[in-house]
């Protein structure tokens, strides 16, 4: 978090911790030059600062997509996974929008978690593929039913969730910070154990969900955002902005997942260790900052590749 920028200033409780987190040997000058201050030295120089990487930069494209391009090691998401993105649609009316999705295969639904809206009943259905690709596992989220139309703000299902109604957004950014849980396979194969949240509120009414008797379990061997983990681009490919797309390898707790969105439209990699969660659980993270490297890691090597045209990345005014 940005320390304050008003108001005295204490060295080690307000400055150190957000500079470098030292906590001995601490001296305003140090200080001051770790976050690249010249002198002369003051202690105002702090105010409103922050150790968080920039987010000045977003993806904005039609029928393009991320996925890595190579097989991972990563096996399965035992404890389950947690997939998460700013977003906002940009085409003039409803269409099929994909959001993200991590599986077993680049070419089909194996084992796949698929996160996406259906634009003819305005709801994003969240959905687990078992090992020969059939669905196992559904639960979708209809927006403009309460309760979820007080937290999704699309209220009106004809117009749905397109540029004209993008919905409860960040009031600086304009996106929406949606993220999507599933439990995992050990935990059983109830709809229940998938979850869906927009800015950080557990959306809680669903409808034609799905609870399978036979267990599916999502593979991490390819992860992907603004589409399926299985797919190449289509029209359904997400057509809009993108920024801070994270993939965790379990299911966040509600309170996380909300503290997580607290954090503001920032790198996930910030996000996740100031809300006090384990780095090491963070599978992937991507800042769209004017490149794919700038902002990009994970503990398990995940290296996301462009797919498909008319895309590029944007300023934020």
């Amino acid at each position: 978090m940005a320390i304050k920028s008003s108001g005295s200033l204490r060295l080690r409780y307000d400055i150190a911790v957000e500079v470098n987190g030292a906590s001995s040997n601490i001296s305003l000058r140090a200080l001051s030059a770790a976050a690249g201050f010249s002198k002369q030295d003051a202690m105002s120089e702090f105010y409103g600062y922050s150790s968080a990487p920039p987010n000045t930069f977003g993806w904005l494209g039609r029928n393009t997509y991320f996925r890595n391009a190579l097989q991972q090691p990563q096996s399965t998401f035992s404890a389950g996974i947690t997939l998460m993105a700013w977003v906002k649609p940009n085409y003039p009316t409803k269409k099929n929008q994909r959001l993200f999705a991590a599986g077993g295969s680049n070419r089909t639904a194996r084992n796949e978690i698929r996160v996406h809206y259906i634009s003819s009943l305005n709801r994003i259905s969240v959905e687990v593929y078992d090992n020969v690709g059939v669905r196992r596992i559904r639960r979708q989220y209809p927006l403009h039913n309460a309760p979820n139309v007080a937290i999704t703000g699309v209220s009106n299902s004809s117009t749905g969730w397109c540029r004209a109604q993008p919905g409860n957004v960040d009031p600086t950014t304009g996106l929406a910070h949606i993220t999507a849980t599933w439990e995992g396979a050990s935990f059983g194969g109830s709809y229940t154990g998938l979850k869906l949240f927009w800015r950080g509120v557990e959306l809680t009414y669903s409808v034609n969900n799905n609870t399978s008797s036979t267990i599916a379990t999502a593979y991490g061997n390819y992860i992907a955002v603004r589409n399926n983990a299985g797919s190449g681009a289509s029209s359904a490919t997400f057509d809009g902005y993108t920024d801070n797309f994270g993939v965790l390898l379990r299911a966040l707790t509600p309170a996380e997942v909300t503290t997580v969105f607290s954090k503001g439209n920032i790198n996930v990699e910030n996000a996740v260790q100031s809300s006090g969660i384990d780095i090491a659980e963070l599978a992937y993270y991507q800042g769209f900052e004017q490149n794919l490297t700038n902002e990009e890691g994970g503990a398990t090597g995940y290296t996301l590749v462009l797919n498909g045209s008319n895309g590029a990345y944007f300023a934020y005014a």
